[in-house]
């Protein structure tokens, strides 16, 4: 029976996913400990959720344990590592249908702005099934909303 290669293992073989830590890797500012939204459009903007959650998660499972941890630890510096429906991706259930995005600027630092969505206050997305990250994320969830 062949061997199942873990997604670290795999990922050595794989230009696209070597590709796109390259590109998460160039976003690290490793004064802030956090990837900035885009390199050209946001350089100084960071998301804690959405964006460095993820970006924490890609690397603990594609074998970069201690750039994750470090992230991890700057997401709970500034914020939080939740947000009411990123959760879902780790495999815990989050409230369905999301709410509509809550966004909140929670320090600035020398012209950077760090960030935080929130999904787990206001007004219900009723539109929500039109995203298909919301699909997902709803999949995941195994939520029949």
């Amino acid at each position: 029976m062949p061997a199942i290669l873990s997604a670290a293992q795999s990922s050595a073989f794989c230009p696209a996913i070597q590709n796109s830590l390259a590109y998460l890797t160039a976003r690290y500012n490793p004064t802030l400990g956090l990837l900035n939204e885009a390199p050209v459009a946001a350089p100084h903007t960071y998301w804690l959720t959405n964006d460095n959650a993820l970006a924490a998660y890609a690397f603990a499972q594609l074998g970069q344990a201690d750039l994750s941890a470090t992230i991890k630890k700057s997401i709970l510096l500034y914020g939080s590592d939740t947000n009411g429906l990123i959760e879902v991706i780790w495999g815990l259930p989050v409230t369905f249908p999301p709410h509509d995005a809550t966004q909140v600027l929670l320090q600035t630092i020398s012209g950077v702005e760090i960030w935080q969505e929130f999904h787990d206050r206001g007004e219900i997305l009723i539109e929500w099934a039109g995203y298909a990250d919301l699909r997902f994320y709803d999949a995941l969830n195994g939520s029949t909303a």
